[in-house]
């Protein structure tokens, strides 16, 4: 609330110097416009998986990256779901699903590396990252998304012509 009332105050000042300013010229008090007020908003939550106990150190990350999800998702501010950069995640399948609430972003900065043990895609040998039911989302940061395709192309029909082809 103490946040809120000094947006306002702060707008208000605005308001009224470009009111004031303007006079001199077109003898109309400038409002300020939506445009502006959007423009006034505070920088995005940041919601980092470390923070909700990514260790990066070869285990898997998966439950606090679905923790840090969940925060970030039902946040009603604008949020960021922040992968460090300098770390390397490992991840076993996963869904981000919605519906979240809007501005949503996705910065991935480091590394996230799917997990190297078949068993770990019994249920579902197609996906590893699901996002699902989602509207206006952003994914940026320079950050790598490694799928570690290498343990699949051994073992794939297509390389290996013992294997049988599954559709």
């Amino acid at each position: 609330m103490h946040l809120h009332k000094h947006l306002v105050i702060l707008l208000t000042i605005l308001g009224s110097t470009l009111s004031c300013s303007s006079y001199g010229t077109h003898h109309q008090p400038i409002k300020p416009t939506r445009n502006l007020l959007a423009r006034a908003h505070l920088k995005p939550w940041p919601v980092n998986v470390d923070h909700y106990g990514a260790m990066a150190n070869g285990t898997d990350d998966s439950d606090a990256f679905r923790e840090a999800w969940r925060s970030a998702c039902s946040s009603s501010k604008g949020t960021e779901f922040v992968v460090p950069k300098n770390k390397v995640y490992h991840l076993k399948p996963i869904k981000f699903s919605g519906p979240c609430n809007p501005n949503l972003k996705v910065k991935i900065y480091g590394t996230i590396k799917a997990s190297s043990h078949r068993s770990d895609y019994e249920k579902d040998r197609r996906h590893w990252i699901v996002f699902e039911d989602l509207e206006d989302l952003t994914v940026e940061g320079g950050g790598t998304i490694n799928g570690n395709g290498r343990i699949w192309w051994i073992k794939s029909c297509k390389v290996d012509e013992t294997q049988v082809c599954n559709g």
